[in-house]
């Protein structure tokens, strides 16, 4: 879960650093850097010294990311299809506005 709310987050915007990575998915900043090691390894990642400030890295997704990221929801989207099918157009626009405001009062 958390490395598909970190390729989300990079694939809206570039990170300008791994504390506002972290800060942008909710995530503990000391457990960011493993997370990042293995999406690094993967090759999905790339994270680069900032030259404002030589102590911070930026993290963007390397193309390998992008498609992995696109993948990803397009398999979410098919399950969502496959779940909400017995429901009208309307019911799941009705459905997913109910959940977002769900997910927003958490």
């Amino acid at each position: 879960m958390w490395a598909y709310a970190a390729l989300s987050s990079l694939a809206a915007q570039p990170a300008t650093s791994q504390l506002a990575l972290a800060k942008a998915i909710g995530y503990d900043k000391t457990r960011l850097i493993g997370l990042l090691d293995e999406l690094a390894q993967e090759g999905l990642v790339v994270r680069e010294r900032d030259p404002a400030d030589r102590r911070s890295h930026t993290v963007r997704l390397t193309p390998d990311g992008e498609a992995r990221h696109a993948a990803a929801r397009a398999d979410i989207r098919a399950v969502e299809d496959e779940l909400l099918g017995p429901l009208s157009a309307a019911e799941q626009r009705s459905f997913r506005a109910m959940l977002a405001r769900v997910a927003e009062g958490a």
